[in-house]
């Protein structure tokens, strides 16, 4: 038994055997989620003021819903969702948005205001995350 653990193939059977497993989990949580993405069809922009400039920010976001079933809901909304996102990233100040903590305290903000929305709209908050998948300040 002790001349198995020494072979030299031991090491990389062993870690082959753990690798296929670790992905087998990952295929299975991956897909067992019921949830799914809803992106916006193009980028919102708003302009965002400093002390003495007018800038521009583009965002770009993604809604991670809480059941893919749930989508066409969020799509039947999205021009009260797109006009709440506006008026949000409109309120922010340049120099907040240059921060990793205001981007992601915007992105806390986005949420529970969807989420409002929806719950408005609806009676369920529908979104369970919301992701910048691009963020330009200019």
């Amino acid at each position: 038994m002790i001349k198995f653990f020494q072979n030299k193939y031991f090491i990389p059977l062993l870690t082959a055997i753990l690798l296929c497993q670790a992905s087998f989990v990952l295929a299975v949580e991956d897909t067992a989620g019921t949830s799914g993405y809803v992106s916006l069809d193009e980028p919102l922009i708003v302009n965002i003021f400093s002390l003495n400039n007018v800038h521009f920010m583009q965002i770009k976001t993604d809604f991670q819903l809480k059941d893919t079933a749930l989508a066409p809901l969020l799509e039947r909304h999205m021009a009260a969702v797109k006009h709440s996102l506006l008026l949000l990233f409109s309120e922010k100040r340049f120099f907040e948005m240059k921060t990793i903590q205001g981007k992601l305290q915007l992105r806390k903000d986005a949420l529970k205001a969807v989420q409002q929305v929806m719950l408005d709209k609806t009676g369920d908050t529908t979104v369970k995350n919301i992701f910048f998948t691009s963020l330009i300040l200019q």
